[in-house]
C-alpha cells in the first residue's frame, strides 16, 4: 500500500484540526508513545501547529513521565510499546492528569476496544486506517482535542463483532477484570507486572488468569494465548 498521498494531511483537515485545538481549552504539548521509531516519526509529523510535541517515547514508564512533566494536553499512543502496555498507560496517565485528552491507535493484532475505551481514550482508529483518505486520524485527533468520543468504522466494526462473540461464545464471557487481565498477559506483562497496573496482589492475579485459563479451555498461559490469538484471527477474518 503506498501510504504517501493518504498520509499528507491536506490544508483543510489541518486548518480543522487547528481550529479543535485552539477552540477547546487543552494544553498545546502532545507526547506520542508507541513501540516503533518510524511510527513515532510519523505521528510527529502529523501533529500541525498550534500544537508542540514534548515526547517521543517507546515505553510506558517514559510515556507517563512525559505526560506529567509539563502535564500534556494531549496523549497519543499504540496499544503495543516497547515495555509496558498502551492500555495501561492510558488507564495511569489520565488518573495522573485528569484532564488529559487521549488517541489510542490500535495494532491489527488482537486489538482490543472495549480495554481502550475502559481506560479513558477519547479517540480510538486501528492503523491500518491511517492511510485511508476518509482521514480518520484528523477526525480522531479533532474529536480528542474537543473532549469528545470517536470510534472509527473499523473500531466500530470490531465493537460490534466483540458484542456477537460474547453472545454466541458463553465459553469466553470474561468480566470486565478478566478482560483487562487478559489484555495485559496478551501485551507479554508477567503477574506481578499486571499486579502493579492494576493494583492487585500477584496472588490476586493468578487467581483471575486461572479463571480465564478455565473459561478458554486452556491449561496453561501458552496455550491460553495461542487460543486467544486464534478467536481474534478468526474475528478479523470475518471483518475483512
Amino acid at each position: 500500500m503506498d501510504l504517501t498521498d493518504p498520509f499528507e494531511l491536506d490544508e483543510r483537515h489541518r486548518a480543522a484540526v487547528a481550529a479543535a485545538m485552539l477552540s477547546n481549552p487543552m494544553r498545546l504539548s502532545v507526547v506520542c508513545a508507541a513501540r516503533s521509531h518510524l511510527a513515532l516519526l510519523a505521528l510527529a509529523q502529523g501533529i500541525c501547529r498550534p500544537a508542540v510535541v514534548t515526547g517521543l517515547v517507546t515505553t510506558q514508564a517514559e510515556a507517563l513521565e512525559r505526560v506529567q512533566r509539563q502535564p500534556a494536553g494531549l496523549l497519543i499512543c499504540t496499544d503495543q510499546l516497547e515495555q509496558g502496555s498502551g492500555v495501561a498507560l492510558v488507564a495511569e496517565a489520565r488518573r495522573a492528569v485528569a484532564d488529559l485528552r487521549v488517541l489510542m491507535i490500535l495494532s491489527e493484532r488482537l486489538p482490543d476496544p472495549r480495554g481502550a475505551l475502559r481506560a479513558g481514550s477519547h479517540a480510538i482508529l486501528v492503523e491500518s486506517e491511517l492511510g485511508e483518505t476518509s482521514s480518520p486520524l484528523c477526525l480522531a485527533l479533532e474529536a480528542a482535542a474537543a473532549g469528545l468520543t470517536y470510534t472509527s468504522p473499523r473500531v466500530e466494526r470490531l465493537l460490534a463483532e466483540l458484542q456477537a462473540d460474547a453472545t454466541e461464545d458463553g465459553m469466553a464471557q470474561l468480566t470486565r477484570r478478566e478482560e483487562e487481565v487478559l489484555t495485559l498477559i496478551i501485551s507479554g506483562c508477567t503477574d506481578r507486572e499486571i499486579a502493579a497496573h492494576l493494583s492487585l496482589s500477584p496472588q490476586t492475579v493468578r487467581g483471575y488468569a486461572k479463571d480465564i485459563r478455565r473459561k478458554f479451555g486452556a491449561r496453561s498461559r501458552v496455550e491460553l494465548l495461542g487460543r486467544a490469538l486464534r478467536k481474534a484471527l478468526g474475528r478479523r477474518e470475518r471483518l475483512r
